[in-house]
């Protein structure tokens, strides 16, 4: 603590003070040498404070971040151009019980472009149409500086465009700063029923109806859950094009991102459990709130999960933490997310290459929009419907369903899945707005050799089938297109013709490309493909060249990939939809008691099991479809179902059956709808028999039907001559 100074106005009192406490006059005192007198005093050097370190330089910061963050191994070893990514410091405070935050950002930017830039574009990804309503905004900015000086900005649609006031050349950098406020989408309940996503899906796709009101539910809280992707304003990319600004499609992913590196401080409520991108490297609080500190290098985006009710289980693999978030209620499902993820880790790494993060979340979401889980660098979100809190119609899934064969299989692809983007899609990045198959139909690929490694040939191909091509034979039945499989996210019609094409096609066009190149070229173009691309922007003739390269084909790979890609020979290549095999996969891995907690009839499900249902796939393709090769029908099959439904029916009604199994039989050829009234006709010939009068009847019927159809074909006779018309 520092002295106080006498004032001046004290000095005389303070002299009158001392001269009256002297004691009396001393004798005098000789003089004395010099050499003997004292020498005076020096005067004392002020006392100065050491300078405060200087900050840490930006290279140092991320020299850093990056050594904390990521594991060293030849993918982060070398030369990425990381010192040149753009440095995020992100504060977020959260009110847990309004679903609302504030939040200030600081970005460090280096402009690696050829050119100058004039302007910079994040994307706003709260503010999409899917999460808004009208000219509603769940995130607004305010006090936007560059370089500490006010700039100007505006927003156009989901989009913060901020000007500079002059132009920044390459390779100079700029610091951008603002202040924002953000309220997070409440989704509605029931919103995660698995029914009304697949009844939405539908409806988009056929009707053109249904809404994904909640995007993905990655932005959103529900189920004592909140999901935080993408919830501060974020840099997108500049690339050939320009600024990736333009719209993205209603399915898939709206933007996609450079690798960045970022420190955040998350405040949240000190009872809620907050889980982020990369590492949480201390936690400091007080009146009831933490600040949780994070550090991620090398990273698209920074995703914040959090809940009151997560539990969790951990576990190392090969240095890496692997962590699984889950309600508290549902630890067997969480550990068996952990077991997937840790399994995952290993095939993958053996199959391409080293997982460059230290740590792996995994976290239970209420995800929406059909999405069973959604991937982001060094943290996924499963649905929670595959923790047994998930709903149908309205009800919570039963125990005994959600612990099924086939939903454990289906948690464990999708975790597969979603552990697979780790490669592709946050360390090798692509443009999954313009080109999804790239990381999409990979990861599917992946999941599907997952299965081969762990659990043999059979179970890969029992997913094969269930998960790639039946989302794509489905598809077509009811009505969806064969559509190439490198499109933009924007010309898919709905979830279930994009799923069917990206995730189904797209991912059987890798097994066909493997078995061309053969499992040794394949695999070690696919690791040498992760070593060149990883932390860049990889495009689809990346792909395709290096698979030609690999091949001791390329002529052939090249037309294979042509095909697949750009074709529309799904339909052959993929082959017709199997019922009874479909059936035999669902219903053997699935209870009679579990099929009544559901409201479904086992005896229903048994005559499903058969060959009439197949061929009643048939008659429906025809239907929907003209164009499409004509299949042989057995009509026999069709008519021995619909007899064995009808069973106990009234008499009347089976015999209509009885004579419209007929009729099918002996027509043989394709079911057009247009001839609908004369199949009709044909039923009444075969129930009247061998009545003359009858068939006489419905004769003159199908005559005159046939010339209202077509009059030119049954011309009336010409009148006779000398006689008036």
């Amino acid at each position: 603590m520092r002295n106080v100074g006498v004032g001046v106005l004290g000095l005389p009192l303070l002299s009158i003070f001392a001269i009256a406490c002297q004691d009396p006059a001393p004798p005098p005192v000789a003089p004395q040498p010099a050499s003997a007198r004292a020498a005076p005093e020096k005067a004392q050097s002020p006392v100065v404070a050491p300078a405060p370190p200087a900050p840490p330089t930006r290279a140092e910061r991320i020299a850093a971040i990056v050594a904390r963050t990521l594991e060293p191994s030849e993918i982060t070893k070398a030369d990425r151009g990381f010192a040149k990514a753009p440095l995020y410091d992100l504060e977020l405070d959260f009110d847990y019980d309004l679903s609302t935050y504030r939040g200030r950002e600081k970005v460090d930017f280096v402009n690696t472009q050829r050119g100058p830039l004039t302007s910079l574009k994040f994307l706003m990804y709260p503010n999409t149409a899917s999460l808004t309503e009208g000219a509603s905004r769940n995130l607004s900015v305010r006090d936007v500086r560059v370089d500490g000086k006010p700039a100007r900005y505006s927003m156009k649609g989901e989009h913060l465009d901020i000007e500079l006031a002059t132009p920044l050349p390459p390779g100079a950098s700029a610091v951008v700063s603002m202040d924002f406020n953000g309220v997070v989408f409440r989704l509605p309940q029931g919103a995660t029923d698995p029914q009304k996503m697949a009844l939405d899906q539908i409806l988009g796709m056929v009707l053109n109806q249904g809404e994904r009101k909640g995007g993905y539910g990655v932005f959103a809280t529900g189920e004592g859950i909140t999901s935080l992707a993408l919830w501060y304003p974020i840099l997108v990319v500049h690339d050939e094009a320009g600024w990736d600004v333009a719209p993205g499609g209603a399915v898939g992913d709206i933007s996609y991102f450079d690798v960045s590196h970022v420190e955040a401080v998350v405040t949240a409520p000190d009872d809620v459990m907050v889980v982020g991108t990369g590492i949480e490297t201390k936690t400091t609080g007080e009146a009831g709130r933490t600040a949780h500190h994070f550090q991620a290098g090398a990273v698209r985006e920074f995703t914040v999960q959090m809940s009151k009710s997560y539990d969790v289980a951990r576990d190392i693999v090969d240095g890496v933490q692997v962590s699984s978030f889950f309600p508290r209620t549902q630890r067997d499902a969480g550990e068996r997310v952990l077991k997937h993820a840790r399994a995952a880790i290993r095939v993958y790494q053996d199959l391409y290459g080293p997982y460059p993060y230290r740590e792996l979340d995994l976290c239970a979401a209420p995800l929406v929009g059909g999405a069973g889980g959604v991937e982001f660098p060094g943290l996924v979100t499963i649905a929670s419907m595959f923790y047994g809190t998930g709903s149908v119609n309205g009800m919570k899934l039963p125990a005994d369903v959600s612990k099924s064969k086939f939903m454990r299989e289906t948690m464990e692809f999708v975790v597969a899945h979603e552990v697979a983007h780790q490669w592709w899609n946050a360390v090798v990045g692509s443009d999954s707005k313009r080109h999804p198959f790239v990381d999409e139909a990979l990861a599917n690929h992946s999941a599907v050799r997952y299965f081969e490694i762990v659990h043999g040939p059979q179970a890969a191909d029992r997913q094969r089938d269930l998960q790639l091509r039946l989302s794509y034979q489905i598809a077509r039945l009811t009505g969806a297109q064969d559509r190439p499989v490198d499109l933009p996210t924007s010309e898919y019609n709905g979830m279930l013709e994009y799923a069917a094409t990206v995730y189904g096609k797209g991912a059987l066009f890798f097994d066909a490309a493997r078995a061309q190149a053969g499992p040794a070229a394949f695999d070690g173009f696919m690791r040498a493909y992760y070593k060149q691309f990883a932390f860049r922007i990889a495009q689809p003739h990346d792909l395709v060249d290096g698979l030609a390269l690999a091949s001791r084909k390329p002529i052939e790979m090249k037309a294979l990939a042509d095909r697949w890609l750009h074709g529309t020979h799904g339909d052959t290549d993929i082959g017709p939809l199997e019922i009874s095999k479909v059936l035999q996969y669902l219903v053997g891995t699935i209870s009679t008691e579990q099929l009544q907690a559901l409201g479904l009839d086992p005896k229903l499900i048994a005559l499903l099991d058969g060959k009439g249902i197949d061929e009643l796939a048939k008659v429906l393709r025809s239907l929907l479809d003209p164009k499409a090769p004509a299949e042989q029908i057995d009509y026999a099959a069709i008519l021995e179902l619909t007899m064995q439904l009808l069973e106990g029916q009234e008499d009347e009604v089976r015999a209509i059956a009885q004579a419209a199994g007929r009729v099918l039989a002996k027509r043989g050829g394709r079911l057009d709808m247009n001839d609908a009234p004369h199949v009709l006709l044909d039923v009444g010939r075969e129930m009247v028999g061998d009545d003359k009068d009858a068939r006489l009847m419905l004769d003159a019927a199908d005559l005159l039907l046939r010339y209202m159809e077509e009059p030119n074909r049954y011309p009336a006779r010409p009148p006779a001559r000398g006689r008036p018309r």
